[in-house]
């Protein structure tokens, strides 16, 4: 439309300049054709630009639009591509666990024959055997040409066994390696265990690093931190090192057990459950000292003799009369898996199955007397306040009971239920038996 505007303008402006120019000049008429062609072609250019600029807004809108229209659709297809490869690789873990199942399956199956037919073999064998005759001279080298290839049905057998132990191994429930904290008389178990099902699975060193430091928490965490930047064979081999003269070797267990013996709390004459508990921590010094030579000390009699001054007398009277054998037979001081030997049996005779009921009785009883004095204890005294100006004193000390009269003091006393000797509660004075009213 502006365009077609545009054009009849400039045929007006032409007609209007051919008039004037067809015309006879310097006459007023020819003056104002002249002055509406100007007009109208400054018109027209206006006109002209105007269309030009909407023209060009309408196609970057346009192009606009149709870049992000292109936009949407690349989004969507790469949804959808990401959506039907996530299905592929679903589809795949299943096809995989399918197999797994129908192998093993096929395994399970496989054995159940065999075992079937092993024990048809050792009937139809035993029927055999009885009608079998007497070999000639050379019977035993044929037999034994025509059983060479029983090695085969061997090996298969073998197989079987194998495969059978494989599934049975998938049968029993996965073992986890707890995290290390720090602790030097678990670290002997643990790394081994950590050895046996998590680093011996483990190819790469920067995989057996990772799988390290996720099973450590606290200081161990904090020792081996550096070397996770390093993933590489050294670093690992370094913080093993670093574990194993922190927590594994022979001077840091046998510190940790020597303190924690020394810090074992004294045990009662009726305490037969922490008797018990310091039986199997000897027992599990002893299994330790045969390979940490340093817990050689606790053979000397000093350090047996702090331990007996943490056990009842009665303990200590039968462990002096092993004293005394042993240094008369032997010659020396015991050596300590005897104190140990000696202590689990006191342990035993003490934790008599048929003694349990006295020894929950006697619990229980200690459980109530303790329980009743948490309760005792938790009982808050009462809030003194006073009941004529709500004040936090007695209701006798307050000015404004002082300053009544003495009736109203008297009915007041009555009222409240006090005493009118010592204006206390709990017993009562008659105030007319007084003898200074009589």
């Amino acid at each position: 439309m502006a365009t077609r505007s545009c054009k009849e303008y400039q045929r007006k402006s032409e007609s209007l300049l051919d008039a004037t120019s067809k015309g006879t000049p310097n006459t007023k008429e020819n003056h104002k054709a002249s002055s509406c062609a100007a007009k109208f072609g400054k018109g027209s250019k206006r006109s002209l630009i105007k269309s030009n600029k909407c023209s060009t807004r309408m196609s970057r809108k346009s192009e606009k639009l149709e870049g992000e229209r292109q936009l949407a659709m690349q989004v969507i297809e790469l949804e959808f591509k990401e959506r039907e490869h996530q299905l592929k690789m679903e589809r795949l873990k299943l096809q995989k666990e399918m197999e797994k199942t129908k192998v093993l399956l096929e395994v399970i199956d496989e054995s159940g024959e065999d075992e079937s037919e092993e024990e048809e073999d050792k009937g139809s064998i035993s029927l055999v055997l009885d009608e079998i005759h007497e070999d000639g001279p050379n019977d035993g080298v044929t037999r034994f040409l025509h059983t060479m290839p029983l090695l085969t049905s061997v090996a298969k057998k073998e197989h079987q066994y194998t495969m059978r132990d494989i599934v049975n191994s998938f049968r029993l429930p996965p073992i986890r390696v707890e995290q290390f904290k720090s602790d030097p008389l678990k670290y002997p178990m643990w790394i081994s265990t950590f050895d046996n099902l998590i680093a011996s699975r483990a190819k790469a060193a920067a995989e057996k690093l990772n799988l390290l430091s996720q099973h450590l928490e606290g200081e161990p965490l904090t020792l081996i931190s550096g070397y996770l930047l390093m993933q590489d064979s050294v670093a690992y081999d370094k913080a093993r090192k670093k574990m194993h003269y922190w927590y594994g070797g022979d001077a840091v267990i046998s510190r940790a057990f020597l303190g924690k013996l020394e810090n074992w709390p004294k045990i009662n004459g009726k305490d037969s459950a922490g008797l018990k508990r310091l039986s199997y921590f000897l027992d599990e010094i002893c299994a330790a000292k045969g390979s940490i030579h340093d817990l050689g000390i606790l053979d000397y009699l000093q350090e047996n003799y702090k331990i007996i001054a943490k056990l009842p007398l009665f303990i200590e009277s039968k462990w002096r009369t092993i004293i005394m054998k042993y240094n008369n037979n032997e010659g020396h001081f015991p050596f300590f898996e005897v104190f140990a030997k000696c202590i689990a049996e006191r342990a035993e005779e003490v934790n008599i199955p048929t003694f349990d009921c006295h020894a929950n009785k006697t619990a229980s009883y200690q459980y109530q007397r303790s329980s009743n004095k948490k309760s005792c204890s938790t009982i808050k005294p009462k809030s003194i306040s006073c009941d004529l100006c709500q004040g936090d004193h007695e209701s006798v000390v307050c000015e404004q009971f002082q300053q009544e009269t003495l009736d109203h003091r008297i009915n007041w006393v009555q009222n409240w239920g006090l005493c009118f000797g010592c204006l206390k509660s709990g017993h009562r004075f008659n105030f007319e038996d007084s003898p200074e009213m009589q």
